[in-house]
């Protein structure tokens, strides 16, 4: 292998919708090559995030590790997660709040979030409303006028717009919340880490909140709101017709489809196909009609 088929092979994975077990075998070998012959940062943090959402914590700890030392700007946002979240442990908030700060530091306005939550919470420091909302603010004005998907604005906007619903800001909320929804919708055509599916989910939970759903136009997202309580929903699509149907099931909503079970409305919208595509990546333009069975 050489270096420039190493990039080759992970471009390619990327503009792959469905890598199966061998493409995931050949694209960490690409990375591991970059690593052992280039002391390459960007693939030791690719390797990181893949571990992480394959939830290999211990792996993933390990090249965003590798990734710090080397002067990545995102490894350590990857660590503070880790710590965060006590994924290979406990919680650690100290060091949390350690990573985030190196993260922010190198202009990360996800792990300015993260601090942000961090003082909403009240983990690690003092709970701090005013702080809160003063560093979203601050975020967001960073990010407001981006035309880009891979931007923070859903993570902000969907945090913003909760503070402004307490407040009976709906005027505010709602224009956050709707763009909000365009972004990382978008973005998950591209990245389907499960972490944008929460974005989603809180998004669309918090938009449908203070506002109506439009029954004559429901993407697949929107079924993070139908689906979030017993329902069932037709999907027509390429000229066939499937139920998608939600239940209860321990007190936890499941997903029911073609025979298959889903645990969760995440869960479905990640791994459910139709026709070989993933839910996802089909859009309007596919030609599919999601309506709720009466």
């Amino acid at each position: 292998m050489t270096k420039s088929e190493a990039k080759s092979i992970i471009r390619k994975y990327y503009r792959n919708d469905n890598p199966n077990e061998d493409d995931e075998f050949v694209f960490i070998e690409a990375c591991s090559y970059l690593i052992e012959t280039e002391n390459d940062p960007d693939a030791m943090v690719t390797l990181g995030g893949l571990y992480y959402d394959k939830q290999k914590y211990d792996l993933a700890e390990k090249y965003y590790l590798m990734a710090d030392e080397a002067g990545d700007t995102w490894a350590a946002d990857g660590l503070g997660y880790i710590y965060y979240y006590g994924r290979t442990g406990e919680r650690d908030y100290k060091k949390a709040f350690h990573y985030f700060s190196i993260s922010k530091s190198r202009g990360n306005l996800e792990a300015a979030m993260k601090i942000a939550d961090m003082y909403h919470n009240g983990y690690g420091v003092d709970k701090d409303e005013a702080k809160y909302k003063a560093l979203l603010l601050e975020i967001y004005d960073k990010v407001k006028d981006l035309n880009d998907v891979f931007s923070p604005f859903p993570e902000v906007a969907h945090r913003l717009a909760s503070i402004y619903i307490d407040e009976g800001k709906i005027d505010l909320a709602l224009p956050l919340l709707e763009k909000g929804k365009a972004y990382i919708t978008q973005r998950i055509r591209y990245n389907s880490f499960w972490g944008n599916f929460i974005v989603a989910r809180r998004t669309i939970s918090l938009l449908y909140q203070i506002s109506e759903l439009d029954e004559d136009n429901i993407d697949f997202f929107d079924l993070f709101y139908i689906l979030a309580k017993p329902n069932k929903v037709r999907l027509t699509y390429n000229g066939n017709q499937y139920e998608i149907e939600s239940f209860f099931d321990e007190g936890e909503i499941r997903v029911k489809c073609l025979d298959k079970y889903y645990k969760s409305i995440e869960d479905f919208l990640r791994r459910a196909l139709f026709n070989n595509r993933h839910t996802y990546v089909i859009n309007f333009e596919d030609f599919f009609y999601l309506d709720i069975i009466k």
